[in-house]
């Protein structure tokens, strides 16, 4: 029998120390059972059943898509101040967000920087809300907490049939006046028609997953460009499948198009927390346009989001005492990020492990 060297088997004194935090400790006591089994017998050691273990599990951050809809419903609500936080978040993982931004300047520029003092007023009719006269005169839905600002109501969601509501004399509210005032569109000028917002369809969610689904990707993402729509999570994945399709179909003849589709496509997958699929749409971009800092910047969020997957999948593995799948997610880590140091030792610590364990079972 191999003699203890401190009341330990030398060939456990050689193995390697344990990387991030005593990941690899979940493995010891097979080690040690291996080790005291060829001590006694000599023969091949058969390996014993896996030990499950629990990993703890982070707690989920809200996606952006549901941030984004959170700080809307506070604004209709009269939660300014928790809104702006909820958008100033939301931004953080979505810089580029139009819609975002334009409610951020709602809410934090001073009224009479927003709107001309001049107005109009208009009743509110059956059905109508703040959101549908700001849709119609302001030519944005959103809007709807930029004009309750105007009008002095304190909570958007709370306005009545016939309620008199002041409209600011923008080019837009004008335009949409005259129109409305018309009885006829022959009466209606040129310049008005061509000023006066387009109205907006009843559900464009519905017009756009048709469209896609029928495979004609270039009017689903028309809608979805013109109608200011806020796709939730699962309809950001829907649509960025859109726009990816429309940036391959014109990487040849305009790939400057192809490149603008491919972004888009690329920030909507990152919305909907598919970052695999965004780096896929976003390397049509970088290879179209190799400067195009917004590119390049999604790529690296969703490059990273990647790697912590795939290294998180290694760890799991390894807890499972499955070290070959172990290895195989960290070497997708590093085909991703080279400079990845967890999964630069983890993966050493795992191939030293795997060949101790062999040697053992020799």
């Amino acid at each position: 029998m191999q003699p203890l060297l401190n009341g330990r088997n030398p060939t456990m004194a050689s193995l390697p120390r344990i990387a991030r935090g005593g990941a690899f400790a979940v493995l010891l006591p097979l080690v040690c059972v291996l080790a005291a089994c060829s001590s006694v017998t000599g023969s091949k050691v058969a390996t014993p059943a896996v030990v499950a273990s629990s990993a703890s599990v982070a707690p989920v951050a809200k996606p952006p898509a549901e941030r984004f809809q959170m700080a809307v419903e506070q604004l209709k609500s009269g939660q300014s101040q928790q809104a702006d936080e909820q958008l100033h978040a939301y931004l953080k993982d979505m810089p580029y967000s139009k819609p975002a931004h334009d409610l951020v300047v709602q809410i934090e520029t001073p009224l009479d920087k927003l709107f001309p003092a001049e107005n109009f007023r208009v009743n509110l009719a059956k059905d109508e809300s703040l959101s549908s006269l700001a849709r119609t005169y302001l030519g944005d839905p959103l809007s709807f907490y930029a004009l309750a600002r105007y009008n002095g109501i304190a909570v958007p969601s709370k306005v009545n049939e016939g309620q008199s509501i002041k409209i600011p004399k923008t080019p837009s509210a004008l335009a949409a006046q005259q129109a409305k005032a018309a009885k006829a569109p022959a009466e209606v000028t040129p310049a008005a028609l061509a000023a006066a917002p387009k109205p907006a369809a009843v559900d464009p969610w519905k017009d756009i997953k048709a469209n896609i689904g029928q495979r004609h990707y270039d009017e689903a993402i028309r809608i979805v460009d013109t109608g200011n729509f806020v796709p939730n999570r699962a309809q950001a994945a829907a649509v960025a499948s859109a726009y990816a399709a429309c940036a391959k179909d014109a990487a040849k003849r305009d790939p400057q198009k192809s490149s603008s589709y491919a972004v888009k496509g690329g920030r909507l997958y990152l919305q909907a927390d598919e970052p695999t699929k965004a780096m896929e749409t976003l390397q049509i971009a970088i290879a179209l346009t190799p400067d195009g800092a917004e590119a390049k910047t999604l790529l690296a969020e969703a490059s990273r989001k990647v790697a912590d997957r795939r290294y998180k999948e290694g760890l799991v593995a390894f807890q499972r005492q499955d070290l070959d799948g172990a290895i195989a997610a960290w070497n997708k880590v590093l085909a991703i990020d080279p400079g990845y140091k967890d999964a630069q030792l983890n993966r050493a610590q795992a191939l030293k492990l795997k060949e101790n364990l062999k040697k053992l079972q020799q």
